[in-house]
C-alpha cells in the first residue's frame, strides 16, 4: 500500500509545472525580498521551462529578475502551490550564498518587480503577507546564521 502511494505521488509530481525560487543571502545574513509589479511578495526565481535544466533555469531567472549572478544553491524546501486559475505548481526553494554584504550588492529589478531589498529577520517578518512556504524557507536560512 505504502509503495503504491509513493509511486502515484511521484507520477503526479512529474506532471506538475515547476517554479524554482531562491533565498539569496548576503554575507552579512540578509535575504533579498521582492514584490511583483502587482504588489505580491516574491523571491527571485521562476518557472522552469519544459526540457530546461532546473539549476540553469533558476540561475537564469535570478539574473533576469535581480541582475545578480548566483553560482551555487542548496535545496531548502518544497510544496505544491494551489491556484484556482493557473492550476497547481511544484514550488522548490533553494538557498544561495552571496560573498558580499547587502550594502555592496546592486539589485537591478526587471519589469516584473517593483521592489527588491535585502533585509534581516526583523525587517523580513515585519512584512505580514509572506506566504507560508516562503516564510518557512526564510526561517530556515536565517537559522543557519543563528538569526531568528
Amino acid at each position: 500500500m505504502y509503495w503504491e502511494q509513493v509511486k502515484s505521488t511521484r507520477e503526479a509530481l512529474e506532471d506538475l509545472p515547476i517554479s524554482a525560487k531562491v533565498v539569496l543571502m548576503s554575507a552579512d545574513g540578509k535575504a533579498l525580498l521582492m514584490r511583483k509589479s502587482s504588489g505580491i511578495f516574491d523571491l527571485p526565481g521562476g518557472k522552469v521551462e519544459s526540457g530546461e535544466d532546473l539549476f540553469g533555469a533558476l540561475k537564469r531567472e535570478v539574473k533576469e529578475e535581480s541582475g545578480i549572478k548566483v553560482k551555487k544553491v542548496e535545496f531548502i524546501s518544497s510544496w505544491v502551490k494551489h491556484h484556482p486559475t493557473l492550476g497547481d505548481r511544484l514550488m522548490l526553494v533553494f538557498h544561495g550564498q552571496l560573498k558580499k554584504d547587502a550594502a555592496d550588492i546592486i539589485v537591478q529589478l526587471s519589469d516584473e518587480h517593483k521592489w527588491g531589498e535585502f533585509k534581516g529577520p526583523k525587517g523580513t517578518f515585519k512584512l505580514k503577507d509572506i506566504p507560508p512556504g516562503y516564510a518557512n524557507a526564510l526561517h530556515i536560512c536565517f537559522a543557519r546564521y543563528g538569526m531568528q
